[in-house]
C-alpha cells in the first residue's frame, strides 16, 4: 500500500508541475498519510453510493477530495521550497564566480 502510495504521490506532484522533492521525512509522512485517509474515504464513499446513500456517499466523496488536496498542497510547497533553494545556491555560486572580476 506504501508503494501504491507514493506512486500517487509522485503521480500527482508531477500532473501540479512539482519534482519530487521532499525536504524531509515529515512532510512525505504527512503527505502519506492525507492519501491514505483520502483512499479511506473515498472506499466508503463507494460503499455508500452502491447501498443508495447519497447524501452520505456524496460526504465521504468531499472529505477525501479535501484530504488529497491538502498532500497536494503539502507536495507543492515542498516543492517551491526546493526550487527556490536550488536557485538561491545557483546564485550564490555565480556570485562566487563573479566575486575576483571587476564589475
Amino acid at each position: 500500500m506504501f508503494r501504491r502510495l507514493l506512486v500517487v504521490f509522485t503521480l500527482a506532484a508531477a500532473g501540479a508541475g512539482c519534482a519530487l522533492d521532499l525536504p524531509s521525512a515529515e512532510y512525505a509522512e504527512a503527505l502519506i498519510r492525507d492519501l491514505a485517509l483520502a483512499e479511506r474515504e473515498l472506499g466508503r464513499a463507494r460503499i455508500l453510493a452502491e447501498a443508495g446513500d447519497v447524501a452520505g456517499a456524496r460526504g465521504w466523496a468531499r472529505r477525501a477530495a479535501a484530504d488529497a488536496d491538502v498532500a497536494r498542497m503539502l507536495a507543492i510547497g515542498a516543492s517551491v521550497r526546493a526550487a527556490a533553494r536550488r536557485s538561491e545556491d545557483d546564485a550564490e555560486a555565480i556570485d562566487r564566480d563573479l566575486s575576483g572580476r571587476a564589475p
